[in-house]
């Protein structure tokens, strides 16, 4: 089998998780613990929660700015459709 074809095919790797009540995050199932908040003290929970809601929030605005681009690329290309024609 050619090299090429076999790197075309990567098997995608499903792996089931579950919530954690504590951070609310999810992690492997067959983890025993919390990857995220097992060694960390309630305080230090609070923080990571704060810290990804924060991440969330910038992730949130930085879609929010692509889809104004795409909207004002379209408007744009528009325009210039009309000159062109």
């Amino acid at each position: 089998v050619n090299k090429r074809t076999q790197t075309l095919f990567i098997p995608i790797r499903i792996v089931i998780t579950k919530k954690c009540p504590r951070c609310q995050l999810r992690y492997p199932r067959r983890e025993m613990q919390c990857t995220h908040c097992s060694n960390l003290t309630d305080h230090e929970v609070e923080e990571l929660k704060l810290r990804y809601k924060e991440e969330h929030k910038g992730n949130a605005n930085l879609g929010k700015l692509f889809i104004f681009f795409a909207v004002l690329i379209t408007i744009a290309m528009a325009i210039l459709e009309k000159f062109v024609l």
